[in-house]
């Protein structure tokens, strides 16, 4: 079997009224063992980040007792959680225990789910992605359910996983409106037959293990969230914004977690911002949806307009724009006027830090970003725009993979009616 760490221990920290007809919860509060799961998120979570680390190292960190530091890391250890071995020495005394994270101590699956393609890999506690396999994506959710129990055996076979092990949990994204809470998927524009699926439920009957589910741009957001810790750039309160093929989608990170709205299912779909009253019928029942103007379908629909011959691909009419194709080149521009519209308003409206953009457009950043910019400035705009750390496909697996590792390391969350808080 595979290894089970205790859940962030909510099941200890509710505090509740009864009544006689009902038991209602009133607020999460912290006792002993409470903080000391709080304490053992915050020692992983740094591990992760800063590993290999002594548990000396930690214990300047964070402020804890070595001793209450080094019974947390002892019970990580037996849980698989995490490895030791010994540092480089460093002049006189005793050589340095390094602490890492064990990468095959919490196995999960991480899923994307494109309208054309699905995508499926496996990870460890590292969250570093192994082999991929992709397949169509059905047409049917039920067909996928098949598909994606096929082909998990695949990858564990492949690398080299003992078949008794246990996946402790997998993690979805789609393209659509998600009711993250529930598991459940409301909307899938472009896979209609995945509506109003039930999603979580029918991946827990198939594996008999936990799943969780969540719109791919908030997943994209996360992922890029954590890219962001481990590199250079941990800005903790940003938008992203992915402009795909046929729409927009967008995430919104708030203090580094995900901010899904208060029913956890719409937030950040800032591709349906109307910018034309009169405008562009869009897919949701409205008219002149931002999306309508930026995304590729639409950018290579208004090349015909500007007289341009049919590009075969948008990767053809961005590669005519950057080359000297003088109709591509003025579409080219006007969409990223439309996209320095859609980022203006966001940029007014939340005022993040940053505004990260993702998808195929960021191939053209040298003629979109200048026009961008300009809108800023005029606007006496300063917050920072920039292209995402990764191309919209790797961000969405490995926010899926970030997802399904969320059980390990996530904290208790405290505070009345917290158990109607959202969270990343």
């Amino acid at each position: 079997m595979g290894v089970r760490t205790r859940s962030a221990g909510v099941g200890r920290l509710r505090g509740r009224r009864k009544n006689k007809s009902s038991e209602e919860t009133l607020a999460s509060t912290a006792g002993p063992a409470t903080i000391r799961d709080i304490n053992r998120s915050i020692l992983l979570n740094l591990i992760r980040t800063h590993q290999p680390v002594s548990r000396a190292r930690l214990a300047v960190m964070t402020g804890m007792f070595r001793s209450t530091v080094s019974d947390i890391v002892k019970e990580l250890i037996s849980s698989r959680l995490l490895v030791e071995k010994a540092g480089k020495p460093e002049g006189r005394g005793r050589v340095p225990v390094l602490l890492s994270l064990n990468d095959r101590g919490f196995e999960v699956v991480g899923v994307s789910v494109r309208p054309e393609q699905t995508i499926v890999a496996l990870a460890g506690l590292t969250g570093r992605l192994g082999k991929a396999i992709v397949f169509p994506t059905p047409t049917d959710p039920n067909r996928l359910m098949s598909r994606l129990s096929a082909t998990i055996e695949k990858l564990r076979v492949q690398g080299g996983r003992p078949r008794g092990r246990t996946i402790e949990q997998i993690g979805v994204s789609v393209p659509g409106l998600v009711d993250a809470g529930a598991g459940r998927i409301r909307w899938l524009p472009h896979i209609p037959g995945y509506s109003d699926f039930d999603l979580a439920a029918a991946l827990q009957k198939q594996f008999g293990i936990p799943a969780a589910i969540d719109n791919d741009a908030n997943l994209a957001a996360l992922a890029e969230f954590s890219n962001g810790v481990a590199g250079q750039d941990p800005v903790q309160d940003f938008v992203f914004v992915e402009i795909g093929t046929e729409g927009v989608g967008g995430g919104v990170v708030l203090k580094g977690e995900i901010y899904r709205g208060h029913d956890k299912t719409l937030a950040g779909e800032f591709g349906h911002m109307v910018i034309e009253a009169n405008g562009v019928e869009c897919g949701c029942g409205r008219k002149g949806c931002w999306e309508m103007y930026v995304s590729d379908r639409a950018t290579l629909r208004r090349s015909q307009l500007h007289g341009s011959t049919g590009f075969e691909s948008y990767g053809g009419f961005l590669e005519a724009a950057l080359n000297g194709d003088r109709s591509a080149r003025a579409c080219l521009e006007e969409t990223a006027r439309y996209i320095a519209i859609g980022l203006t308003n966001i940029a007014f409206a939340l005022n993040p830090r940053a505004i990260v953009v993702a998808g195929r457009i960021c191939e053209a950043w040298p003629v979109v970003f200048p026009i961008i910019e300009s809108a800023f400035s005029v606007a006496r705009l300063s917050l920072r725009v920039r292209k995402a750390m990764l191309g919209a496909n790797e961000l969405f697996l490995q926010g899926a993979i970030l997802l399904a590792l969320s059980r390990a390391f996530s904290q208790p969350v405290l505070g009345i009616n917290a158990g109607d808080a959202t969270g990343g």
